[in-house]
């Protein structure tokens, strides 16, 4: 009996001492998938430092990068530092789950060079054996004072998850933030003098209940799929008392996906955007069960990240700023030839919205011919791809909806018969039809031919 009990003894010493070297290889391996998609992910990141300590028990590691934002920061590059305590021993056993964990990992990271201080990102990160990793993050709440020349920032502490495998088939995360707040107002202080709180009417923006999910999978044919969802319960934008912002939002959802054509090329690819609210309000109008759908199919993925390669070029070149919105406009022109042979279409459907003064509803669908293009740049003349356009459409919306958007009550005027006028002489013109109230009008273009309610012009 002896002899058993010192032989699992024995064997349990052994478990405890060399397990965790090997564990130990697999945390480095695992870290290192992870570091490395990291940089890859990141817009051109400098690596200044990409350290690992190996140990027993524990390892450390610390990766530190530098990104140089064009436009974006002004004031020198964004340095991001990730500093990391791996477990790989008994500790990171506990408490047993399914699949088993073989490390533990406790992460911080700092940014740094960003317009204003945030405070650091604590995660927590759980390595499988099946492969695949579990991350928490935790941010704890931090506020910035408004001045004279930057706005203020309020952020209630904040949680995320990230669950993924390294060969990164499937990606879910999440992040939520109970409470944003921007604040676009100085608030008076004085050296040694306790700071008041910020008046309501300075906030420009306030946001409640925002989460944030990404989902990436492998489709049938292993190209990626990917789905970001952003939900607001409240929003209030512009400044004023809280009762009358100038736009505020109840039950947002807003939700983009991207998957690559199945039967074509992997660079063409599909965007559909979907916007969802229970309540849109500004001073003049109130939208309820608001819904708007846009799709573009058989986009050249490809032909787009060349046209940001470009910008990133132009933006780097010393062009007078006056002049690179004419530039820009012709690189973009450049890839109008590659789009128009694959065929790339627009679709806005749905166009959804109940009013006080009636339904708003309408759709889209615009395609390109595939035809060969005239010569872009230099001499483009956008008019000319009018006729490789083909598509329908119609709209239909309340009379007095855009007759209330002519108020103008801080001044007593009424702008109403200003745009009465216009609505008139487009519904003698047959341009639009009225019927008890609402004004509708429905469209056809094809072969460099606008057909309105019937009516057929000619495009230029």
């Amino acid at each position: 009996m002896r002899r058993i009990l010192g032989a699992v003894a024995l064997a349990g010493i052994l478990i405890v001492a060399l397990v965790p070297p090997v564990l130990g290889l697999l945390a480095h391996g695992g870290y290192h998938a992870l570091s490395r998609d990291l940089i890859a992910a990141l817009p051109d990141p400098g690596v200044i430092e990409n350290r690992y300590e190996a140990g027993w028990f524990s390892s450390r590691a610390t990766l530190e990068l530098a990104m140089e934002l064009e436009g974006v920061m002004e004031r020198g590059p964004l340095l991001m530092r990730l500093d990391t305590v791996l477990e790989q021993g008994p500790l990171a056993w506990l408490p047993p789950s399914f699949p088993p964990r073989f490390a533990r990992l406790h992460s911080e990271l700092k940014l740094a060079g960003l317009p204003i201080e945030v405070p650091p990102l604590m995660l927590t990160s759980d390595l499988m054996a099946d492969r695949s990793i579990r991350v928490e993050l935790a941010a704890p709440a931090f506020e910035t004072i408004a001045t004279d020349d930057s706005w203020g920032l309020a952020v209630s502490p904040s949680t995320g998850t990230l669950h993924g495998s390294f060969e990164g088939s499937r990606i879910l995360a999440g992040f939520q933030i109970p409470a944003l707040r921007l604040l676009g107002s100085a608030v008076a202080r004085a050296e040694g003098v306790e700071r008041a709180e910020p008046l309501e009417w300075d906030e420009v923006v306030h946001l409640s209940d925002i989460r944030f999910d990404v989902e990436q999978v492998r489709g049938d044919q292993g190209h990626p799929e990917r789905t970001a969802r952003l939900a607001l319960a409240r929003g209030r934008f512009g400044e004023g008392p809280p009762e009358s912002p100038a736009l505020a939002l109840e039950g947002t959802r807003l939700e983009l996906r991207q998957w690559a054509e199945p039967t074509a090329p992997t660079d063409l690819v599909t965007l559909r955007l979907r916007l969802e609210s229970e309540r849109i309000v500004t001073p003049d109008h109130s939208l309820s069960q608001a819904t708007l759908g846009l799709a573009l199919e058989r986009l050249d993925a490809a032909a787009l990240a060349q046209w940001f390669q470009e910008l990133a070029v132009l933006r780097a070149s010393g062009v007078a700023p006056e002049l690179r919105g004419q530039m820009a406009l012709g690189m973009l022109a450049a890839m109008i030839p590659r789009w128009t042979r694959e065929g790339l279409r627009l679709e806005l459907a749905p166009v959804h919205a109940e009013t006080p003064q009636g339904l708003i509803s309408g759709r889209l669908d615009l395609g390109l011919d595939d035809a060969v293009a005239p010569s872009p740049w230099p001499g483009w003349r956008p008019l000319a791809w009018l006729s490789q356009l083909r598509g329908q459409g119609e709209l239909e919306l309340p009379e007095d909806f855009l007759l209330d958007g002519g108020r103008q009550p801080e001044t007593g005027s009424d702008g109403r018969a200003a745009i009465r006028a216009p609505i008139a002489a487009w519904v003698a013109d047959g341009w639009i039809t009225r019927d008890a109230g609402q004004l509708r009008s429905a469209w056809r273009l094809g072969d460099g031919l606008l057909t309105v309610n019937g009516k057929t012009v000619p495009l230029p």
